[in-house]
């Protein structure tokens, strides 16, 4: 079903979210460290 992911804002795959909202700056080609900064966990 695409009207509950276009609802939230993604129009391509993949789209990442983080509680809720999309993070459209990242993707799949980022590294796990890139990933933990941008969460702050690293």
């Amino acid at each position: 079903m695409a009207a509950v992911p276009r609802g939230n804002g993604a129009h391509v795959t993949p789209t990442f979210m983080v509680d809720g909202l999309v993070v459209a700056d990242m993707g799949s080609g980022e590294t796990v460290e890139a990933w933990l900064g941008r969460l702050e966990l690293a």
